[in-house]
């Protein structure tokens, strides 16, 4: 996978501060009628009904045995109907050979359009439905903060990368807080995710309420024809999401009403210049050996800098990777949070869901934990390469043992070094704000952690709070700091709330008393003293 282009880092790589203002999550298609419907958790801690994910069952109308008043002043009867319309679809199976319409009961919905968005961007005006006619088109609902809509980008590029002239995939971005509604905002997300595909920003969430969404992510699938055929929420779909396209697109191949015609978008990546840092994720200062370890994730690499910020060293070659060697051989993917241990710099490597080892004496890379897959929902943990990890993304170490944010699965882990253990410290894996012991505890998308050696401080970014977890297992988890973004959760707002509601957080490190405090900037290109 390439990589960002880079800059050439200068021999001063820290800037001055700028004045400027800058299987848990429910999934299946939700038809109009279900026969047979499955409750299970929605990313939105809403329950929503679930049916398997089959082409017979994606695109069912309502069923009803009685005619509508409408239809029966017409005197025409439900039997009438369903003979025009399997007259139309045996037409339509005979324009298309020996295939089958893989969505027979596919149909036009009202008020499903484009409209409604203040801006787009990766293209150079804006897109209808219409403009589309002849794509198979996949519409993704999305939040740049959502760790779940980060997890499918992976899927939807593998998707427009196999069917490059038959399928176009549309973001639409319903913000979840208030910051995310701002275009800059999601012009810096699309950049940092590298996605490919337009974007429109829905910050009013009127196409949202059109296509009757109610969770984050939610992919709405249409027919080269226009019509709807059904849509699926959460992640984890790669596989029957591909199998249905690719019926769809022989079907209307052979039928003719597939457009496979080449597009071309005006990607907002093609007007950035390449700088030095590329979105540095985490930032670690050692004042004993006067090191600065800044995590250069859009570049898949770690840059080692005095604490003043003159270039030391560079670990990784900047290819998107997980292959371990020496400081030019390795690679990393998107890397994140990084512990300190000795010689031995841990480091969470976020989006190939492993942890590694740097050793800074022998200046070797190797893969400590993880199997290079992403790991259902509410796993417990096992042997360090063979248990698969879900986006770790912030390390702290105390007393031997190194503590992860688990992102993913919206839990902390913990790995005593040395052992050949991996397994869950606290958290459900519910995504929720509850108080109570480590393992009935629930956290949001945990992004950001520290301690001051009796207890773990965490940035849980869903959640805009700081939670406090006793490292002791006899404690309970608690609040520190909390402003709710919406009404979720099981924690009443704290009162006089330093956390803002419009940002989502991403941690900070403590600093012992009279030192300098280091802060990098996720959606910049910056680390500031």
């Amino acid at each position: 996978m390439p990589s960002e282009p880079s800059a050439p880092l200068p021999a001063d790589v820290l800037s001055s501060p700028k004045r400027s203002p800058s299987r848990a999550i429910w999934l299946g298609f939700l038809l109009l009628a279900a026969a047979t419907a499955v409750a299970i958790w929605g990313s939105n801690g809403s329950r929503v009904p679930s049916l398997p994910l089959t082409s017979t069952v994606l695109a069912a109308e309502p069923q009803n045995d009685e005619p509508s008043e409408k239809t029966a002043k017409k005197g025409i009867s439900k039997s009438t109907k369903k003979d025009a319309a399997k007259k139309e679809d045996k037409k339509d199976d005979d324009a298309a050979g020996e295939l089958e319409n893989p969505f027979p009961k596919r149909f036009k919905m009202e008020g499903t359009e484009l409209d409604g968005g203040v801006e787009w961007l990766n293209t150079s005006g804006e897109i209808s439905l219409k403009d589309l006619r002849g794509k198979v088109v996949l519409v993704d609902f999305w939040t740049y903060c959502c760790i779940n809509c980060m997890h499918i980008l992976p899927d939807l590029k593998y998707l427009e990368h196999k069917y490059p002239k038959e399928l176009v995939v549309i973001g639409v971005h319903s913000a979840k807080f208030d910051n995310e509604k701002e275009t800059e905002n999601i012009r810096r997300a699309a950049l940092r995710y590298e996605i490919e595909h337009p974007i429109v920003n829905d910050a009013e969430m009127k196409i949202w309420r059109g296509f009757g969404v109610r969770a984050w992510p939610t992919l709405v699938l249409l027919d080269p024809e226009g019509y709807y055929c059904g849509f699926i929420s959460g992640e984890g779909n790669r596989e029957p999401l591909d199998a249905i396209i690719a019926k769809v697109i022989a079907y209307h191949k052979a039928k003719g009403t597939l457009d496979e015609t080449p597009v071309k978008f005006d990607l907002e990546r093609q007007r950035v210049k390449p700088g030095s840092l590329r979105f540095p994720g985490k930032v670690l200062a050692d004042e004993g050996s006067n090191r600065l370890f800044i995590t250069d994730s859009n570049h898949n690499r770690l840059v080692v800098t005095s604490l003043d910020g003159k270039l030391q060293e560079v670990i990784g070659s900047g290819a998107a990777g997980a292959a371990d060697g020496d400081y030019k051989t390795a690679s990393f993917f998107r890397p994140q949070g990084t512990a300190l241990v000795g010689d031995k710099l841990y480091v969470a490597d976020t989006e190939n869901h492993l942890l590694r080892v740097v050793d800074l004496k022998a200046k070797k890379v190797t893969t400590l934990a993880g199997t290079g897959e992403q790991a259902h929902f509410r796993a417990n943990g096992g042997p360090l390469r063979k248990t698969a990890l879900n986006s770790p993304w912030a390390l702290s170490h105390v007393d031997g043992t190194l503590y992860i944010a688990m992102a993913g699965p919206h839990q902390l882990w913990s790995h005593e070094i040395d052992s050949d253990a991996i397994g869950v410290f606290a958290g459900s894996g519910r995504e929720d704000i509850l108080n109570g012991p480590h393992s009935e505890s629930a956290f949001a998308q945990p992004s950001g952690i520290s301690s001051d050696g009796k207890f773990l401080y965490v940035a849980d970014s869903e959640g805009s709070s700081i939670r406090k977890v006793p490292i002791a297992s006899k404690g309970e988890v608690c609040l520190r700091r909390h402003r709710r973004s919406r009404q979720r959760g099981s924690i009443p707002a704290s009162a006089g709330c330093a956390v803002p509601r419009r940002q989502p957080l991403r941690g900070r490190q403590l600093q012992p008393q009279g030192q300098a405090d280091r802060r990098q900037e996720t959606r910049s290109e910056d680390v500031h003293r």
